[in-house]
C-alpha cells in the first residue's frame, strides 16, 4: 500500500468478502505496531511514517436503544474525528457514506473526504459508490485502488491493485451462491446503459491489471535470475583471474628452479672441464 509522495487520499473498491476491510486493519494495526517500536511484517525497504494521531471507523455500530442507525453511527463517529483531528494523523474509513440514499451519500462522502484533506490527514476509505471511483480520477492527490478478487473462490487474494478503481461483481457473486438465473438477467436489464458499460470497463480494467501484474511479477523474478546468473559469472571471471594469476606465479617460479639447478649443472659441468684440463 503507497500513501504519501503527493497522494494522501486512497479509494478502495472492489466486491464483499474481497478484503476492503481486512485492509484497512492491516494497515492501522501495522501503523500502530511501527508506533510502538514493534517489528512489523513488511517486505524489505517498506517506509512508515510517524503520526500523531491513527483513528478509525470500522465495523457497524448501530444500536436500537440509542436509536442509532448504521449510517447515524458512522456519521457520529466521523463527526468526533473531525472535531478532534490534529494535523498529522491516518484515518481509516470504512463503507463512508453507506446507509443511506447512495446520491447523498456519495455527496457527504466527498465533502467529508475533501475536509480531512484540507487538514493534511492521509486518508484510506472503503467504499462502493461509483462517485467516489470518479472523485479519485478526477482530483488531483486522490488515487482509486482495487482489492484482487478470486472469482473461483469467491474470495479475496489480499492483493491491492493501485491505480484502478475494482468492480463490485455483484452479478456474478449473486449467481454463484444461487440465486435463479432469472431474477439476475432481470437485475442486469434493469441496471442502466451507462452503469453496464461502466462495470463491463472496470472488470476489463482489473483483469488487465491482474494480468500486468502476474507479467511484473514474472519479470521481476527473471531480472533476480539474471542478477544472479551476473553474480555468479562476476565470481567466475574473479576466480578465473585468480587462477591465472596463481599459473603464472607457479610458472615464474618453476621457471626460476629450473634456471637455477641448470645454472649449477653447468657450473658443475665447467669445474669438472677445469679439473680435468689441468689432468
Amino acid at each position: 500500500v503507497r500513501l504519501g509522495d503527493g497522494q494522501s487520499l486512497l479509494v478502495i473498491t472492489g466486491p464483499n468478502t474481497g478484503g476492503k476491510t481486512a485492509a484497512l486493519k492491516t494497515v492501522g494495526l501495522i501503523s500502530l505496531m511501527a508506533q510502538c517500536g514493534l517489528a512489523v511484517p513488511c517486505e524489505h525497504g517498506s517506509v512508515l511514517p510517524l503520526f500523531d494521531e491513527i483513528v478509525a471507523d470500522i465495523g457497524d455500530e448501530q444500536d436500537i436503544q440509542m436509536s442509532l442507525s448504521t449510517f447515524s453511527a458512522h456519521l457520529k463517529n466521523i463527526v468526533r474525528i473531525m472535531n478532534e483531528l490534529g494535523r498529522n494523523a491516518l484515518i481509516l474509513l470504512d463503507e463512508i457514506g453507506s446507509g443511506t440514499d447512495p446520491s447523498e451519500g456519495a455527496a457527504l462522502a466527498k465533502a467529508i473526504l475533501e475536509k480531512f484533506r484540507s487538514k493534511n490527514a492521509r486518508v484510506i476509505c472503503t467504499t462502493h459508490y461509483g462517485e467516489l471511483k470518479e472523485y479519485a480520477y478526477s482530483h488531483q492527490g486522490v488515487e482509486n485502488a482495487a482489492v484482487e478478487f478470486d472469482r473461483e473462490t469467491l474470495g479475496p487474494t489480499y492483493r491491492i491493485l493501485q491505480g484502478v478503481p475494482g468492480s463490485s461483481h455483484a452479478f456474478y457473486i449473486a449467481e454463484r451462491i444461487g440465486l435463479s438465473s432469472d431474477v439476475v438477467d432481470e437485475a442486469r436489464k434493469a441496471q442502466s446503459t451507462r452503469d453496464a458499460v461502466s462495470a463491463d470497463l472496470l472488470q476489463q480494467i482489473e483483469e488487465s491489471r491482474k494480468s500486468a501484474f502476474k507479467m511484473e511479477e514474472l519479470s521481476r523474478a527473471k531480472l533476480e535470475e539474471a542478477e544472479q546468473k551476473l553474480d555468479q559469472y562476476d565470481n567466475l571471471v574473479e576466480e578465473i583471474k585468480t587462477v591465472r594469476k596463481t599459473v603464472r606465479q607457479t610458472a615464474e617460479e618453476e621457471a626460476r628452479l629450473v634456471l637455477r639447478r641448470a645454472t649449477e649443472k653447468s657450473e658443475n659441468l665447467l669445474e669438472e672441464l677445469r679439473k680435468m684440463n689441468k689432468g
